[in-house]
C-alpha cells in the first residue's frame, strides 16, 4: 500500500484567478487532504522491493545518515519516486568505483 506525503502543495481555486495559497486555513482537513494526494511515497519494504535490497540494508543507510528520509504523521519513514532516484544514482557510483 503506498502512501501519500505532503511536498509543498499549492492550492487553487477553480473558478478564481488569485495568487495560489499554501494551506487553506478555512477549511485545513479538506485542504490536508488535497495536499496529501499530490505525490505518491513508498515504505521501507516497497522501497527496497523497488531498489532490489534487503528491509535492513534501508534501514541501515537510514542509520548510519548515508540516504536522508522524510517522514509522514505517524512518524515512518517514506520516500519519493525522487527519493529512490537519488538512492540509484547514489548506488550506481558506488558500483563504478
Amino acid at each position: 500500500m503506498s502512501r501519500t506525503l505532503n511536498n509543498s502543495c499549492v492550492l487553487e481555486h477553480p473558478k478564481v484567478a488569485r495568487k495560489p495559497q499554501l494551506f487553506d486555513l478555512q477549511n485545513p482537513i479538506k485542504s490536508y487532504n488535497v495536499c496529501m494526494q499530490k505525490t505518491k511515497a513508498y515504505n521501507i519494504p516497497q522501497t527496497a522491493e523497488r531498489l532490489g535490497v534487503h528491509e535492513m540494508t534501508i534501514r541501515y543507510w537510514i542509520k548510519k545518515k548515508w540516504i536522508s528520509v522524510q517522514y509522514d504523521y505517524r512518524n515512518y519513514p517514506v520516500f519519493t519516486d525522487s527519493d529512490i532516484k537519488k538512492i540509484e544514482a547514489w548506488r550506481n557510483t558506488l558500483r563504478k568505483r
